[in-house]
């Protein structure tokens, strides 16, 4: 983990909700994202490939879909 992460991650959660988007699998983020916030204190939600639009061989990150939080 880079130095003062967690730092960084305990501020920003205290004056907005982290929402993580990734075009990767759950099975692959959700170990990265266990590690960075082992107590799940900081990150709010997690959006996975699936919630991503496919698109000419990439996955899109639509932020459309995120449609009860201003953005």
């Amino acid at each position: 983990m880079r130095p003062h992460c967690e730092e960084f991650l305990k501020g920003l959660s205290e004056i907005a909700e982290i929402v993580i988007f990734t075009a990767s699998s759950p099975s692959y983020a959700n170990v990265v994202l266990d590690y960075l916030d082992p107590e799940k204190k900081y990150i709010s939600h997690r959006l996975y490939r699936q919630h991503c639009t496919p698109s000419k061989g990439f996955f899109l990150k639509d932020l459309r879909i995120v449609t009860n939080r201003p953005l």
